[in-house]
């Protein structure tokens, strides 16, 4: 239970400075952000919660376990141990809600539009002016599993914790960016929309051969709708590699090293990325994403801003 908090945190502590650097990236999704975790006991499941209070010290009052240095909330002065009790004059209770309200609250918020906080720090009640700051609006995921991967659904950012194990800080924020860049450019959205249109062409041709007397079983929908997923698939990978350097970049991240982890986990990991049929091969990603390396280079030495030649959804 331990290590899965901190393994959260370490994911938190890694993408935050990524989806608030790459927020110029998002168009209009983005929310703001707060750079802390806060959880209660009501976090964990009921078998847990005992273990949380002994082993973790969490108890029901909603607690900041983790600030990443530099946000928002960093800035105003929170620490860990902190435990928030109101958010703009409004107690937040101590069930599972309290960081519903206090997630919402910071999303909806901005340097605008500030956000009260009431905390309680060694018995002494204070207040905190957060100011959020853009963030893509993207959630992010740590996948209790083994396996070594990490996907993007359209509107969160999952990375398993075989992955967050297998690859260094470094790594962490090159796999979140290319995440990121597939859920801020549409990807998965315009897949599904390629793998219904062909499940249509071969429901077509399921319905021609039934009025021939042929039962297809429903084969070439099946078929039509895996190859519609197929459909562009390597250039998504290609246009989320591109704009994912654009984003660490903007990030202040190290981009260099980009490749050589791609090209370690298509030696390590090749089940999890399965090239030549949905990604570019290893050395079509490797020279790639080092013309990039070399664009990004050239624009800051021209003082020119760091953008993508690619508009975001």
């Amino acid at each position: 239970m331990q290590a899965f908090v901190e393994e959260n945190i370490r994911l938190y502590r890694v993408s935050y400075p990524v989806i608030t650097g790459a927020a110029i990236f998002c168009g209009n999704q983005v929310r703001g952000g707060d750079g802390a975790v806060a959880l209660n006991v009501a976090f964990f499941e009921p078998e847990y919660r005992a273990a949380a209070r002994s082993a973790l010290g969490i108890g029901d009052d909603l607690q900041v376990v983790y600030v990443v240095e530099g946000s928002a909330a960093w800035i105003a002065g929170l620490e860990p141990g902190d435990e928030i009790v109101a958010v703009s004059g409004r107690p937040i209770g101590t069930d599972a809600h309290a960081a519903e309200i206090v997630r919402d609250a910071f999303r909806a918020g901005s340097a605008s539009n500030p956000v009260l906080l009431a905390v309680r720090r060694r018995n002494v009640v204070i207040e905190f002016v957060v100011e959020p700051e853009r963030a893509c609006a993207f959630d992010l995921n740590l996948v209790d599993s083994d396996e070594i991967n990490a996907f993007a659904d359209g509107t969160s950012i999952n990375v398993t914790r075989g992955m967050l194990r297998f690859v260094s800080d470094d790594e962490l924020a090159v796999i979140v960016a290319h995440e990121l860049a597939h859920n801020a450019y549409g990807h998965v959205r315009k897949q599904l929309q390629n793998q219904a249109g062909g499940a249509m062409a071969g429901l077509l041709v399921d319905l021609l051969a039934a009025a021939a007397g042929v039962n297809t079983g429903g084969a070439f929908s099946r078929a039509g709708g895996q190859a519609g997923a197929l459909t562009y698939a390597k250039d998504f990978e290609a246009e989320a590699d591109y704009v994912a350097l654009y984003m660490l970049a903007a990030s202040d991240m190290p981009i260099d090293k980009a490749p050589y982890f791609w090209r370690r986990m298509a030696t390590i990991a090749p089940g999890q990325i399965g090239y030549g049929t949905t990604h570019p091969t290893s050395p079509e990603r490797f020279v790639a994403m080092e013309r990039t390396i070399a664009e990004i280079d050239a624009k800051r030495v021209a003082g020119e801003p760091l953008i993508p030649t690619l508009a975001p959804e």
